[in-house]
């Protein structure tokens, strides 16, 4: 079948494929942000962003920067940050969804674009979810290079 260095190689390729998909649900989240989530033409053009109230822009900034770093540790293979990066990405997908939801059955149309780009924020937990468990024995899918294995743990 497959030796076990490519089933290695083979691991760690799943797990980078779920931490890039986590990476483009957070640039996505942060687009959501300065873009309208609230678009009526009818209702006299009034527009809605997420940035308006800056207590919202600066609890979104504060949970996607978490789940940021922690992909960007884990996509180094610097610490084991998956879990901790898709519940803040979680978090962060459960606030964009609160709008779509609200407008769900009477008005769909008034949903802009910073609300529907702020679904895709949900694709943080679901790569960073196949990140962590794509890769069943991730000590031995690190990175080559970036981390040295301590000594006393061999």
């Amino acid at each position: 079948m497959y030796s076990k260095k490519e089933t290695e190689l083979m691991e760690l390729r799943r797990r980078k494929i779920g931490e890039l998909v986590a990476a483009v649900g957070v640039v996505l989240g942060l687009i959501a942000l300065w873009t309208s989530y609230v678009d009526t033409k009818t209702m006299g053009g009034v527009t809605a962003k997420y940035a308006d109230d800056g207590t919202v822009m600066a609890v979104v900034i504060i949970v996607l920067g978490l789940a940021a770093c922690c992909l960007v540790a884990s996509l180094l293979g610097a610490a084991d940050l998956d879990l901790v990066a898709a519940t803040a990405g979680a978090a962060g997908f459960g606030f964009f969804l609160f709008v779509p939801a609200s407008y769900a059955f009477k008005s769909l149309d008034w949903v802009g674009t910073g609300g529907w780009l702020g679904i895709c924020a949900g694709l943080i937990p679901l790569g960073a979810g196949v990140a962590h468990f794509a890769a069943r024995r991730r000590s031995d899918a690190k990175t080559p290079g970036v981390t040295r294995p301590l000594p006393w743990l061999r």
